[in-house]
């Protein structure tokens, strides 16, 4: 073909990146007070959101600063305490409520051969105690944006409706001083 300058080969690739936890790929785990296969569901999930191929990119970045407004979340969890930068009201030592969970899915290490992997390998977390009070969370997410939180989860389930935050909290672009 006297026409074609030039031609590569096209290839299409699959993720390489897969974590060594054992938790993330379906063996039997610690959960609810017996050991289960939850790793099924966990490796469903990372599969749906294309971890894998995200990793082969980008497993994290200590720069990056995440707020967590939760309950019980063990700051001291094996799988989440070199990410942790701060907790601010969190319990300590060994309670793995709802907080902990989520914290997990969005930042314990990956690939230390512990747990679970989360979406990032490498993440500051900073970890809120949202109280029992509605203000509460308002006040732990401006404190999350003040210390410079660039995402902050809450997961409230059905007791914070998302219209009382978007008709009550203007966060400004640049956290007041």
């Amino acid at each position: 073909m006297p026409d074609v300058k030039d031609a590569i080969f096209n290839v299409i690739e699959s993720p390489t990146m897969t974590p060594n936890d054992p938790c993330a790929w379906g063996i039997l785990c610690f959960y609810a007070g017996s050991f289960q296969s939850v790793g099924d569901l966990n490796r469903w999930g990372l599969e749906f959101v294309k971890a894998p191929a995200a990793w082969d990119i980008q497993t994290g970045s200590a720069s990056v600063v995440v707020g967590v407004i939760d309950v019980d979340i063990d700051s001291t969890h094996s799988d989440l305490k070199n990410n942790v930068q701060a907790s601010i009201g969190s319990r300590t030592g060994g309670y793995a409520g709802h907080g902990t969970h989520v914290t997990g899915t969005i930042g314990a290490v990956g690939n230390n051969g512990i747990g679970i992997a989360g979406m990032a390998w490498q993440t500051s977390l900073r970890l809120y105690d949202w109280g029992s009070a509605l203000g509460g969370v308002v006040e732990r997410m401006i404190e999350a944006a003040r210390d410079n939180a660039r995402i902050v989860n809450i997961s409230a389930g059905a007791g914070l409706p998302a219209s009382y935050i978007n008709g009550n909290l203007v966060c400004p672009p640049t956290p007041p001083a």
